[in-house]
């Protein structure tokens, strides 16, 4: 950032405290994604990338039951491990994640290995326990300690956002199923109760919206008559030859 010496002292000041404050904040401590929480499902059978922030070249060293794996954080503080496919397990473990010049590491307890689905869509995803017929009787037998669902909030971006904010994950009992996504719920339920394995839900639903939002550009690609929707979203990307256009505009 460059101050102008038409500023007053106080504004410059202050400005250089924030900057000087901002940039600490950004370099102190190692991070995690917001949904990288206490309770979490892992996927089974899949390599399982962790990934987060942390001061550039750090190296960050990340446990899980008897894995161990490092990598050096880039130039931009930017990390990932992949820990080694893993059959599913109901024990409840620790995940660790530690950084070399952070002493504090950080500890994810009751973590379980399972299988993750994502409950993405409209309302009819949206629609809650809470909400659905003979809720009373369902929330009350809704004793599923294995079944976990993790909330995020709805949000605008024009880009993708790589530090995107969540609940906790939510560990299904008769005082927390009424928040989970009702469709949901009923399928970790059924796949839960036939495949004997811990199921992850992550709801990331937004009533009323269209369709056009939860496409990627690519899929738009493929289809010639929607080539425009792909135009469209790339100009709004400042990533791309035609959003650097719009930008300077």
């Amino acid at each position: 950032m460059r101050y102008s010496a038409s500023w007053p002292k106080r504004v410059r000041t202050s400005m250089a405290a924030a900057t000087l404050a901002a940039g600490t904040i950004l370099q102190a401590a190692v991070e995690l994604p917001a949904f990288f929480t206490e309770n979490m499902v892992l996927q089974r059978e899949k390599p399982v990338p962790v990934w987060g922030w942390a001061q550039a070249g750090e190296k960050i060293t990340v446990s899980f039951g008897e894995q161990t794996a490092s990598c050096l954080a880039d130039a931009r503080g930017k990390w990932t491990v992949n820990l080694k496919p893993m059959g599913a397990s109901t024990e409840e473990r620790k995940l660790s994640v530690t950084g070399d010049k952070d002493g504090e590491p950080i500890v994810l307890d009751n973590v379980v290995v399972g299988d993750v689905w994502i409950c993405s869509g409209q309302s009819n995803m949206e629609w809650t326990v809470q909400n659905s017929a003979n809720r009373d009787k369902e929330k009350a037998a809704a004793i599923y300690p294995l079944i976990r669902l993790v909330n995020f909030p709805h949000m605008v971006s024009d880009t993708p956002v790589e530090k995107a904010s969540c609940g906790t994950w939510k560990i299904c009992s008769p005082e927390s199923a009424g928040g989970f996504t009702a469709v949901g719920y009923f399928f970790a339920r059924k796949l839960h109760q036939e495949l004997k394995v811990p199921i992850g839900l992550i709801g990331t639903n937004w009533g009323g919206t269209r369709v056009e939002p939860w496409t990627a550009p690519e899929g738009f690609r493929l289809v010639p008559e929607l080539n425009r929707l792909a135009d469209k979203v790339d100009a709004t990307l400042p990533t791309t030859p035609e959003g650097k256009k719009a930008y300077l505009k």
